[in-house]
């Protein structure tokens, strides 16, 4: 749609590490945060290819790659969250309690 200002590229990042974020809840797994964040991505494509099919515009790959990237860095930062959380559910219990 050619929307363009200073704060498109980030608000689509934001967004869609928003939006992955909120999809991992139900993710128990490595491998399920890998599923939901592959659903998101396709979901950033099928706005994108619809937008472009139903209004005749060319397809903003800056938009599909934008939301891609935004979802990646969510699926790192849970990655990162994951394994802080079982680190800290294996350290011994201080000897105080």
């Amino acid at each position: 749609m050619a929307t363009r200002s200073v704060m498109h590229v980030p608000t689509h990042a934001l967004l869609f590490m928003i939006l992955a974020s909120l999809a991992w809840p139900q993710a128990s797994s490595r491998r399920r945060r890998i599923f939901w964040g592959i659903a998101v991505i396709g979901y950033s494509w099928a706005i994108e290819l619809t937008q472009a099919s139903v209004y005749g515009a060319p397809v903003e790959w800056v938009d599909i790659c934008t939301d891609d990237v935004g979802v990646l860095v969510a699926l790192f930062l849970a990655e990162i969250m994951a394994h802080c959380a079982q680190t800290a559910r294996s350290l011994p219990d201080s000897p105080g309690q």
